[in-house]
């Protein structure tokens, strides 16, 4: 529809163009296509509506423009239209404060093109695009249909408008369930083991959860208690921790090297152990979120334990160590070996979730070893020294 001619204000029009220029919003509502042409004694100025209106067209979208001119683009289709017609006339629709809704502008086509119905063998669909002229500091905003046509021009403003979705942008920045998986944010109805870390946004932010029995969450989160308390969530029970209570590395280093050097100069003895059905001759692998259960060498003595892996050819003690990523991921390595509060006869062996061992300046030992990631060493061979305190059990 390439001949239309210029576009002309209406009375009511010019009227509003003023109240515009004067600081009113101009808020451009539709578009009309109609077939009718101006009859003998009939002008542009009198119009509240097209000589012969046929079909609206929904604004697609608006562009103001640095010189003042303002672009609105239309989608005009013959989806629906039972009777086609010759495109003689086009009406721009505007929202004036007083009398609401009027014919803004106007122009007409010398030589029309032809709308045909639907459902020939032609399916139409043309962008119409009137130019309208306003002061620059002119508002002027429309009512853009979301169940219209878009164009690549339409699709290109959008994907370049800083603001589009705006309102979807803030529900998810400030959902807490957005990134729950990477935030490691304690999730509804699923399943979690031994050693595994959870966060929620309602505990204190020193606060976060670790899986003390194995199971599935409720599928409401419960009320969390104090620190250093246990709450059962569905089947998994949780204990609240305090991420402060983890001493710095180099002051767990020297507090172990303190108990080394006691148990050393101590007249007790120990042995080695060997968990997962590991011998001396072939010490067995164990791996991390692990749980391995020993005979006590000492069943009638209290005990003292030190966990070891040979890493790179030597064995090395390890300790239990937790870091925090930049990202704000909490990662833990190694393990502990204790003897069993319920069965004396006992030593339970635990490896932490993230890994057996990171480097030693993470995890304490003096054995130097470094993945390049923050997964750590996965297997590896292990030993447990025990110490024979003094005094039987009584």
């Amino acid at each position: 529809m390439p001949n239309w001619s210029g576009t002309v204000l209406t009375a009511k029009g010019r009227a509003l163009q003023a109240k515009v220029e004067a600081g009113t919003v101009m808020n451009i509502t539709k578009l009309k296509i109609g077939d009718g042409t101006l009859g003998a004694g009939q002008t542009v100025d009198t119009l509240n509506d097209l000589v012969a209106p046929k079909q609206i067209v929904d604004i697609s979208s608006l562009t103001p423009m640095e010189s003042g001119v303002c672009k609105i683009f239309g989608i005009v289709t013959n989806d629906d239209l039972e009777t086609g017609f010759y495109v003689r006339e086009l009406g721009v629709f505007a929202q004036d404060p007083v009398l609401g809704e009027i014919l803004y502008a106007y122009t007409a086509d010398g030589a029309p093109d032809f709308l045909p119905a639907a459902g020939g063998s032609v399916a139409v669909s043309e962008e119409l695009v009137i130019n309208l002229a306003f002061s620059n500091a002119a508002i002027i905003t429309a009512n853009i249909s979301m169940d219209g046509l878009i164009t690549a021009n339409i699709l290109q403003q959008h994907n370049t408008d800083e603001d589009a979705h705006a309102e979807l942008m803030i529900a998810h920045n400030t959902s807490t369930a957005a990134h729950a998986d990477l935030l490691h944010l304690r999730q509804n109805t699923t399943t979690y083991t031994v050693g595994d870390i959870a966060y929620s946004p309602t505990l204190p932010s020193y606060a976060y959860l670790e899986c003390i029995q194995a199971g599935t969450t409720a599928a409401v989160e419960p009320a969390w208690p104090a620190v250093g308390e246990e709450v059962t969530d569905g089947t998994v029970r949780w204990r609240v921790r305090d991420i402060k209570d983890c001493v710095s590395i180099a002051t767990f280093t020297t507090l172990a090297n303190e108990v080394a050097n006691k148990l050393n100069a101590a007249e007790t003895g120990f042995v080695f152990i060997y968990p997962n059905g590991g011998t001396a001759a072939s010490p067995a692998n164990v791996a991390p979120n692990t749980r391995y259960i020993c005979d006590n060498p000492f069943p009638d003595y209290y005990v003292t334990c030190q966990l070891e892996l040979k890493v790179n050819g030597e064995w090395t003690a390890i300790y239990v160590s937790t870091r925090a990523s930049t990202g704000g991921t909490n990662y833990a390595y190694g393990g502990t070996a204790s003897q069993s509060d319920a069965d004396h006869s006992k030593i339970i062996v635990r490896t932490l979730g993230t890994g057996l061992f990171f480097s030693a300046s993470y995890c304490g030992g003096s054995v130097e070893y470094d993945t390049g990631n923050n997964n750590g060493l996965q297997s590896a061979p292990c030993r447990v020294k025990v110490w024979k305190n003094r005094g039987l059990i009584t």
